[in-house]
C-alpha cells in the first residue's frame, strides 16, 4: 500500500484495536488465532518454539503472499520533474555537486 505517514500510522492503529478487541472478545479467540499459530516462549527457561506460521505451506488463509506492485506513473513524473528543477540554475543549491 502506498500512503501518507499519516495514513500508515491511523491504518496500523486501527489494526492495533481490532486486534485487541478480537483477542478479549469472548469465543472469538479460538477462530481468530489458532492454538499453536504463534511463536511462544517459557517464561522459565526462555525456550521459545515456533509458532506453525513459520512453515511452508501454510493455508493461503492465515497469511497471504505479497506482491509487488508498481509505482503509479505519477509519482515517477513528478519525481522526474523535481531532477530536472534541481539540476538548472533556479533549483541548484551551491554545494550539490560536491555531495554527488
Amino acid at each position: 500500500m502506498i500512503q501518507s505517514p499519516t495514513s500508515t500510522v491511523n491504518i496500523v492503529l486501527a489494526v492495533c484495536v481490532l486486534h485487541n478487541f478480537l483477542m478479549s472478545t469472548q469465543g472469538s479467540r479460538s477462530s481468530y488465532l489458532q492454538p499453536g499459530l504463534l511463536d511462544t516462549e517459557s517464561t522459565d527457561t526462555h525456550e521459545v518454539w515456533c509458532g506453525m506460521w513459520r512453515e511452508e505451506g501454510m493455508p493461503s488463509t492465515n497469511l497471504l503472499q505479497l506482491q509487488r506492485r508498481p509505482r503509479p506513473s505519477s509519482q515517477n513524473s513528478t519525481r522526474n520533474e523535481l531532477r530536472e528543477f534541481f539540476m538548472t540554475p533556479q533549483g541548484e543549491i551551491s554545494w550539490q555537486y560536491k555531495h554527488i
